[in-house]
């Protein structure tokens, strides 16, 4: 489930960073029982098991990092009901990748508490990390609608934490972020580009390899159609130029490849 690929002057390291669960419902939409039941068991609270999966870039000595997990300090009532872990060690790990330096760079695909939670913990990792997000996602935490107001978790003093864009950017020469909405209206993603290769991180418009399929779309994402036009351009993108593709919440297959066609994709070559 981890993994470190090299992109041609830079790598790339998977980490896992901690786990949480969902409502099936949430989970998989209008996907019927019948199918999602193939990949996925319901746990004895009648949930769905998810990983977080973090993404490090490294390049010359600067670390980049692609969503910061669950974090820690969730209170009891919180925690229990999204069974809320972080990977025992994972604090050791993130260091040993980093030579001990921590994360330069957040980039966050969108503010929820399973992609947010790391970088608001407290963690030393992070005590100089630059945080980039969405301006409009910095909104929606500051302002949760009450469809999503589960979903977010607020930080003491979040915004000045964080430098907040508007729409698509590029930074440090191999960055691309792309404004998507879909899942939020502030949620983007990111494409990190190697000499080699390069790897696009979707955050929820992909969650698992098996949201792959357009139509697989979760029920919490607030604008499902901009998911699907998107999800259809990085799926033409990924077969175009032999992306990686990186799947955050899959427990499995976290990093690959795809081949097919537009409407049905498959994996190809998992990391």
């Amino acid at each position: 489930m981890e993994e470190t690929i090299d992109l041609g002057g830079l790598r790339l390291h998977v980490l896992h960073e901690g786990n949480f669960s969902l409502d099936p419902g949430a989970a998989f939409g209008i996907v019927p029982i019948p199918v999602w039941s193939r990949v996925a068991k319901l746990n004895p609270n009648q949930r769905i098991s998810m990983s977080a999966m973090v993404a490090v870039i490294e390049k010359n000595g600067y670390f980049v990092m692609i969503d910061s997990g669950v974090g820690i300090g969730y209170d009891e009532k919180f925690a229990s009901l999204f069974e809320v872990e972080q990977v025992p060690g994972f604090h050791r790990k993130l260091m040993d990748v980093t030579g001990g330096k921590g994360i330069d760079m957040v980039i966050h695909t969108h503010l929820h508490f399973d992609h947010s939670g790391g970088a608001f913990s407290n963690d030393p990792a992070f005590s100089r990390s630059l945080v980039i997000s969405q301006d409009d996602e910095v909104y929606n935490m500051e302002n949760p609608d009450d469809l999503s107001r589960v979903s977010y978790r607020m930080p003491w003093g979040f915004s000045g934490l964080v430098r907040q864009i508007h729409g698509n950017s590029r930074l440090k020469g191999f960055i691309e972020i792309i404004r998507t909405g879909g899942h939020t209206s502030g949620h983007e993603a990111i494409i990190i580009k190697g000499s080699s290769g390069e790897i696009i991180c979707p955050g929820d418009l992909f969650p698992t390899s098996f949201n792959l399929r357009p139509t697989f779309i979760t029920a919490i994402d607030h604008y499902p159609l901009d998911t699907l036009r998107f999800k259809k351009a990085f799926i033409r993108r990924a077969i175009r130029n032999r992306s990686y593709m990186l799947f955050n919440h899959d427990s499995t297959y976290t990093v690959a490849r795809v081949k097919g066609e537009e409407n049905r994709p498959v994996m190809d070559q998992p990391a």
